[in-house]
């Protein structure tokens, strides 16, 4: 999608909506894919290396933790309590 389609998001449950989405996407490719697909190398590059595709997932996790903790912080920072993102 890119950054250009990010952008173009005018509301917050649209984007949240588009999360969910893209993690359903990913779940279900995931869940096609076979033991053998997920432990073959990635592609070399400068993120993780030559790592196996499994590791992409666990990478894509962390990310996604880090940019929740940003995004709490910047809520903070305007006064605001964020919610807790993995349940009630």
């Amino acid at each position: 999608k890119g950054t250009a389609a990010t952008q173009a998001f005018t509301s917050l449950t649209a984007a949240r909506k588009e999360l969910d989405a893209a993690w359903d996407r990913l779940q279900a490719r995931v869940e096609r894919a076979s033991e053998e697909e997920l432990g073959s190398p990635l592609a070399d590059n400068p993120i993780l290396g030559h790592r196996q595709r499994y590791n992409g997932i666990e990478a894509l996790i962390d990310h996604t933790g880090h940019h929740r903790g940003a995004l709490a912080v910047y809520a903070r920072l305007v006064g605001r309590v964020p919610e807790m993102p993995y349940g009630d």
